[in-house]
């Protein structure tokens, strides 16, 4: 596959009250009950799927979060994938609690490639770059916590980039009971040379593995 050629710059609570006010020497008629219950109604069944939403959607963010020291042992290997010049390993660790967690390790397969941020948009910085990602589609596992990464990104004319060489994400996740121990994740990532050659961007990769039992 040809290489894409691009240029790089060097480089408390809160919450819903609805009050309705009616002078006590003021009888409600019937019809306004009803329209009072409807609009109730209405707003009931907006209000809590958007809480849901926001719940699941928000949920990554809190969890299980640890220290740059932590450590982690290596209990299977589940995936090798490699595709425009990075290779990507995925395995299953334990924390220290015996807890499950999603390591990848996406490591340039040439001499002076670099990655770029987890956090960076979608569609890179004006264009330029992609963000090194894990994301969990489903199946056997769930997220819980945030996805964290080994090395610290600098930034380079508005860029965050990783050191050249290997960078580790991952991923605290919760085991599904009653699942099939099948999982899928998708992986996105860009390997590019500092003020010079980019290599074509994966994104949304998709990967299906097996988990180990027990």
């Amino acid at each position: 596959m040809k290489n894409l050629r691009t240029k790089e710059r060097a480089g408390g609570k809160g919450g819903f009250a609805f009050l309705f006010h009616t002078p006590h020497h003021c009888a409600r008629p019937a019809s306004a009950r009803v329209l009072g219950t409807q609009a109730y109604m209405s707003l009931k069944n907006i209000i809590l799927p958007a809480m849901l939403t926001c719940a699941l959607l928000c949920g990554c963010d809190r969890g299980r979060k640890y220290s740059a020291s932590a450590v982690f042992t290596e209990r299977a290997k589940l995936a090798e994938v490699t595709e425009n010049f990075v290779k990507v390993v995925l395995f299953l660790e334990a924390d220290s609690a015996g807890q499950p967690v999603i390591r990848a390790t996406f490591t340039p397969l040439q001499e002076g490639l670099h990655l770029y941020g987890k956090d960076m948009p979608a569609e890179g910085v004006n264009g330029l770059g992609r963000p090194t990602r894990l994301d969990l589609l489903g199946g056997a596992i769930k997220p819980a916590g945030p996805v964290f990464s080994d090395l610290s990104p600098h930034e380079l004319d508005g860029l965050p980039i990783y050191p050249e060489g290997p960078v580790t994400l991952r991923q605290p996740v919760e085991l599904i009971a009653g699942s099939d121990f099948t999982a899928q994740i998708e992986l996105t990532y860009m390997a590019c040379r500092t003020g010079g050659e980019c290599k074509i961007p994966v994104e949304r990769k998709r990967v299906e593995f097996k988990l180990p039992k027990g």
